[in-house]
């Protein structure tokens, strides 16, 4: 395989605003950062230590070129060049900067320009040059997967990045991350929330299993946990989705005598 160095050279770096070909559609371009100095040169000092304008909780990548069904979902830009440079993050949790958020509020308001929300925020922070980053934090994933084939199948895309190609994990290979513990239509986030709360989720865990040890179980697998060991617990981590939970709740019949209560009024 090739260096790092070697596999992208030739290819542009991002330094500074990237911004689309006609001038037209550039927006307020005097008030963007500029780098003090070149790529070559820098040395890792721009920006270090500065607070992020966009924080996002996932890879941001560039759709061009990949599967993902919203790489065009883009208007308010001179297409007869091409599509506008642009970058994208699945699921919108983020954290903007008042910068970041002016400024695409005015670019809709005056050049009617948006993108899908998935793309727009990080499309404007590449457009003017403002700090993006995505935040590295423990994703869990629910099978033990060859380090080496799991690295090839999420960074598949331009130049061992997660997106720029056919290749990439984002649109049509999204089957990859149904198992993460942070994806928007992932099945392990959920299922594990559920199990955290005690539930039951496809006939594993549950009230049952938490208090009796099955002594018949070898402890290999989910299915073949022994049990009795109480609630699972879990290191700090974030969850997606987790939507319509319902938690059995204990109820008490009430002290009351039904033949005495009062009988209602339908027309109160």
């Amino acid at each position: 395989g090739k260096s790092p160095d070697s596999d992208t050279k030739g290819h542009r770096t991002v330094w500074g605003p990237l911004r689309p070909k006609d001038d037209d559609d550039w927006f307020e371009p005097g008030n963007d950062p500029v780098a003090p100095t070149s790529y070559e040169k820098d040395h890792y000092k721009w920006g270090v230590g500065e607070e992020a304008d966009y924080i996002a909780l996932n890879p941001i990548f560039n759709p061009d070129g990949t599967t993902w069904g919203l790489k065009e979902d883009i208007t308010g830009y001179n297409r007869s060049e091409g599509l506008p440079p642009r970058r994208a993050n699945i699921i919108t949790t983020s954290r903007m900067s008042r910068r970041l958020l002016t400024t695409m509020h005015k670019m809709t308001a005056f050049k009617k320009q948006f993108a899908f929300p998935e793309m727009w925020p990080a499309t404007v922070a590449l457009q003017h040059g403002y700090k993006a980053v995505a935040v590295p934090h423990p994703v869990y994933v629910d099978r033990n997967w060859p380090t080496a084939y799991m690295a090839q199948v999420y960074n598949n895309g331009r130049d061992g990045a997660s997106g720029g190609s056919r290749t990439s994990i984002f649109g049509d290979r999204e089957h990859n991350m149904h198992g993460l513990s942070w994806f928007y239509n992932s099945g392990f986030a959920p299922n594990m929330y559920r199990r955290w709360l005690g539930l039951r989720v496809n006939n594993d865990g549950g009230e049952e299993f938490e208090g009796t040890e099955d002594k018949s179980k070898k402890g290999k697998g989910v299915g073949n946990m022994r049990g009795g060991e109480g609630r699972m617990c879990l290191p700090p981590m974030l969850l997606h989705p987790v939507k319509d939970v319902e938690l059995p709740v204990e109820a008490f019949e009430a002290d009351v005598d039904a033949s005495k209560a009062p009988e209602s009024d339908p027309g109160a």
